[in-house]
């Protein structure tokens, strides 16, 4: 692999964390969140600010528009050395 080339996969634990402080930030109610992602339970919610689960690109899209940034702004990569895709 040419070493300009990065690799870069999603730190879930960062993006769960990044996702509990915008809603603090912008003050909004979790009924409102779980609305506007179209989901019935806080389960997922938790979920993904713990770092277990992965938010969709829909509850991602309107996790954008609710808290009014960039979905680049929810997600946080971390760089993967290339060596270690290279063993796998």
């Amino acid at each position: 692999m040419e070493p300009y080339r990065r690799i870069y996969k999603l730190d879930l634990h960062a993006t769960g964390a990044r996702i509990k402080a915008l809603r603090r930030e912008k003050g909004v109610p979790m009924d409102v969140l779980l609305d506007a992602c179209g989901l019935t339970s806080s389960r997922t919610y938790y979920g993904w600010t713990s770092g277990t689960l992965k938010p969709s690109v829909c509850a991602l899209f309107s996790l954008s528009r609710l808290f009014d940034v960039r979905v680049d702004d929810i997600l946080v990569f971390q760089e993967v050395e290339t060596d270690d895709i290279k063993s796998r």
